[in-house]
C-alpha cells in the first residue's frame, strides 16, 4: 500500500513520452539530482502542456487530423497537466521530502527516464481516509499495526487491529523448505550462482510434470539460471521482463497444457496461480529492497526497521502466489541461507501462519 501511494504521487518523466507531443522539449541533463531542477522543469512542462491543450482543442473542434494534436495526446496532456500542478505544489512546500531516483540514460548519455518521488507518504493517506467515517483495511500482509499507522500517519489510538494468528489453509498443503544453498548478497552472488542454478534444476526435475514459479531478485539471476539448467527444464521457462508483455506471458502460462514455469523478478504481487497453475515455487534470494535505489537507501537510514518490515512483506507476498484456497497446495523452496537471520531479526513481524509452515533442511 505504501509503494502504491508513492507511485501515484510520483513524478515520472520519460523522454519518449514527452517527445510524442512536445518534440522540442528535452529533459534537463545538469544537476539531475537537484529537486530545484525538476521543480523548474515541471513548471516549464506544465506551461507547454497548457499551450498544447489549447491548440489541440482548436484543431480537433475543426475535425482536422494533424499529428501530434490527436484526441489521445490531448487526453494524456490534460491528465499530465492536472497531476503536475499537485506535484509541483508538493515539491515546493516540502523539498526535503522529495528525492530523484531511477535515472536512466540513453547511449548518448542523455537522460531518458527520471522518477521524482516522495519519501514520507503519510500525509497523502488523508485523501484515502477522508472518504468515510470508518476505513477498513483487509490484507494478509499488513504484518504490523505500528508500521501501518506510521506509514499512513494514523493515530494508533484510533485504530483497532484484528490479527488472525491461525491460517485456515492446512499446514501440510503449504510447506516452506529452507534449502540453505548459499548465503546470498552482492559479494557472494556470482560465486553462488552455479549452486543456485543446480538447486533450481533439481527442484524443477522433482516437479517435472507440474507448473510453478521462480522468484528472482534480478534479471542477471534469471539469465544465469536459464542458461545453466538442463535443456528439458530451460524450455519450460516462461520469462517476464521489462521488454516483454507481462499479461501475454502470464496468459501463455495459464493456457499451456505443458508444465511451464514462470521466472521473473517482478511477480511478487498481483498474480493468482491457483491450483494446477503452480504446485511449486522457488524463492531464489531473500527479497531485500535494492539499496542502490536512492529512496530505499534514505529510508533505511531513517528507519532500519522499515527495511526489515519491507523485506518480510515481500517474502510473504511471494509465498501467497501459489496457495489460494483451503484445498490448494504447493511447495515453497527458499534457497538463500540468509533467511534464517531475517526470521530471527523479524520474529515479531512474521505472521505465525508463515513461521509455522517452515521446514528446516
Amino acid at each position: 500500500m505504501e509503494s502504491e501511494v508513492a507511485d501515484f504521487k510520483s513524478f515520472a518523466i520519460l523522454n519518449e513520452g514527452i517527445a510524442s507531443f512536445l518534440p522540442k522539449l528535452s529533459i534537463p541533463y545538469e544537476k539531475e539530482y537537484d529537486i530545484e531542477t525538476w521543480i523548474a522543469f515541471g513548471i516549464e512542462l506544465r506551461e507547454k502542456l497548457h499551450i498544447f491543450i489549447d491548440k489541440a482543442n482548436t484543431i480537433l473542434e475543426k475535425n482536422i487530423e494533424q499529428y501530434p494534436f490527436t484526441e489521445k495526446n490531448l487526453i494524456d496532456a490534460i491528465t499530465k497537466e492536472k497531476n503536475l500542478t499537485t506535484v509541483i505544489e508538493d515539491m515546493r512546500s516540502n523539498k526535503d521530502n522529495w528525492i530523484v531516483t531511477n535515472i536512466e540514460k540513453a547511449a548518448n548519455n542523455q537522460l531518458r527516464k527520471v522518477l521524482v518521488t516522495p519519501i514520507d507518504i503519510s500525509s497523502y493517506f488523508k485523501d484515502i481516509l477522508d472518504k468515510g467515517s470508518i476505513s477498513l483495511f483487509m490484507s494478509a500482509t499488513i504484518l504490523s499495526k505500528d508500521y501501518l499507522c506510521k506509514i499512513g500517519g494514523i493515530n494508533s489510538d484510533q485504530v483497532k487491529f484484528i490479527r488472525v494468528h491461525e491460517s485456515t489453509f492446512p499446514l501440510k498443503n503449504r510447506p516452506i523448505y529452507l534449502m540453505n544453498i548459499a548465503w546470498l548478497n552482492a559479494k557472494t552472488m556470482n560465486q553462488s550462482l552455479p549452486a543456485i542454478a543446480n538447486a533450481v534444476n533439481n527442484i524443477m526435475t522433482t516437479h517435472k510434470n507440474e507448473k510453478g514459479i521462480i522468484h528472482t531478485t534480478s534479471y542477471s539471476q534469471l539469465r544465469f539460471i536459464k542458461e545453466n539448467i538442463s535443456k528439458e527444464n530451460a524450455i519450460r521457462l516462461i520469462e517476464t521482463g521489462s521488454k516483454l508483455d507481462r499479461n501475454e506471458m502470464l496468459e501463455k502460462h495459464y493456457k499451456s497444457s505443458k508444465p511451464t514455469v514462470l521466472i521473473s523478478p517482478s511477480l511478487y504481487l498481483g498474480v493468482n496461480l491457483k491450483d494446477d497453475l503452480s504446485r511449486f515455487q522457488i524463492i531464489v534470494k531473500v527479497p531485500y529492497p535494492d539499496l542502490t535505489d536512492r529512496k530505499i537507501f534514505v529510508m533505511k537510514q531513517r528507519d532500519p526497521n522499515w527495511y526489515t518490515w519491507n523485506t518480510i512483506l515481500k517474502l510473504v507476498q511471494a509465498y501467497g502466489r501459489s496457495i489460494r484456497s483451503k484445498e490448494d497446495f504447493a511447495n515453497t523452496y527458499i534457497l538463500d541461507s540468509s533467511i534464517t537471520y531475517l526470521l530471527k531479526q523479524a520474529k515479531e513481524m512474521s505472521p505465525k501462519w508463515f513461521s509455522d509452515a517452515i521446514i528446516q533442511r
